[in-house]
């Protein structure tokens, strides 16, 4: 998170944006026992931050979930295999669900959501909008199956029963599945903003999307082959989450993999409007280009990161090189060609920790012009 020690300093460095994250089993380790010392400290470092001139986005943290929550009955995700997940299962489990409402109704008492620019948006299990990252299908625990506690705003599963990669299924029936399966990330995003709403918040909702995911051909293709292990099974379908929320002014795509080294790290360019999200030359595309590419075909607003230090390590180098042709650069022009909304540095104490300069990050983000009142470019968590 953004260093409320550091807040004044960032503030005259030209960020305008911080981001406070929380942990749910730091602020409930019990069920409706909240820790009062922990609060305390959340509260202040929000009220620095602020008193500093920054907007504060806000991560719920719940994908840090208590032990109490996770021996809650039929807590983790399962895919086809019978593997279940080290992630809680929001996505399928209302009572999980239930008991997040809890803990979001004491920060709010406790914070007020009111007071927050924007909200990191997530699988509520993940910190990204996605299932687990094996490729498999995670959504064969009892409640994904039909069983009596799946959230009433969830669709039934179209095939229950049904395991992806069954060869010879009607493919009107996989896609029905898959579409159900992707909708479900739809839906717990919508359950953690709706809730955000009834309870004061009214900045932007921050999708947070991970890399490229899958082109609408290869969703296409992994259908027609009733959906092998693969993107899909992450739930990476950036172009239909997108469209389910099409047109939401206060919903932003937020690219998590900004410099990733996908597609050249290619910035994106006046023309890209008109080429057709189907197209073949979007394949190599960069994935924040992709991403913003997405968010304008459905009037959405886009933001992002970098990935942090050893996130993955083979990144490091071009982490820490400074230089025109390295991380910090590149980003933050990749991020003003494409007019980021906010742009995050991932992560805030490496600025001063000696891996990289704050003050050169500073420089970079004043050069593009990213620290003005349409563009807020903070620091990251």
């Amino acid at each position: 998170m953004t260093s409320p020690d550091r807040a004044a300093q960032e503030f005259a460095g030209g960020m305008r944006t911080a981001m406070v994250e929380l942990s749910w089993r730091s602020y409930e380790p019990r069920p409706g026992e909240f820790n009062t010392n922990y609060i305390s400290y959340k509260k202040g470092e929000v009220r620095k931050l602020r008193e500093a001139g920054l907007k504060v986005s806000l991560g719920l943290g719940t994908h840090y979930a208590p032990d109490w929550v996770k021996a809650m009955p039929n807590s983790a995700l399962v895919d086809q295999y019978g593997t279940k997940s080290s992630s809680v299962n929001l996505v399928f489990n209302r009572k999980l669900r239930d008991a997040a409402n809890v803990y979001m109704n004491r920060v709010d008492a406790d914070l007020g959501f009111e007071n927050f620019y924007g909200l990191r948006v997530t699988s509520g299990g993940k910190s990204e909008l996605v299932y687990p990252g094996t490729g498999s299908y995670y959504a064969f625990d009892v409640n994904a199956q039909g069983g009596a506690d799946l959230p009433a705003t969830m669709a039934r599963n179209p095939l229950p029963g049904w395991k992806p990669g069954t060869t010879g299924t009607d493919p009107a029936q996989v896609l029905k599945w898959k579409n159900w399966y992707i909708g479900g990330l739809v839906d717990v995003a919508r359950w953690q903003m709706n809730r955000a709403a009834s309870l004061g918040f009214r900045g932007h909702y921050q999708l947070l999307m991970p890399g490229y995911g899958a082109r609408p051909s290869a969703v296409t293709g992994a259908v027609s082959k009733a959906l092998p292990d693969g993107i899909v099974g992450v739930g990476a379908a950036w172009t239909e989450i997108a469209a389910a929320f099409k047109g939401r002014g206060d919903v932003t795509l937020y690219a998590t993999g900004v410099a990733d080294n996908s597609g050249g790290n290619g910035i994106c360019q006046s023309t890209d409007a008109s080429v057709a999200l189907a197209a073949q030359e979007t394949a190599y595309w960069s994935s924040a280009r992709w991403l913003t590419r997405i968010a304008r075909e459905n009037g959405l607003k886009v933001s992002g990161e970098n990935p942090g230090y050893n996130m993955p390590e083979k990144l490091n180098a071009q982490y820490v090189n400074t230089s025109s042709t390295g991380m910090m650069s590149v980003a933050v022009s990749m991020a003003k060609s494409c007019d980021f909304e906010t742009f995050y540095w991932a992560h805030d104490s490496r600025l001063f920790d000696g891996t990289v300069s704050f003050s050169t990050y500073s420089s970079r983000v004043k050069a593009v012009g990213g620290q003005n009142a349409t563009l807020a470019w903070p620091s990251v968590p």
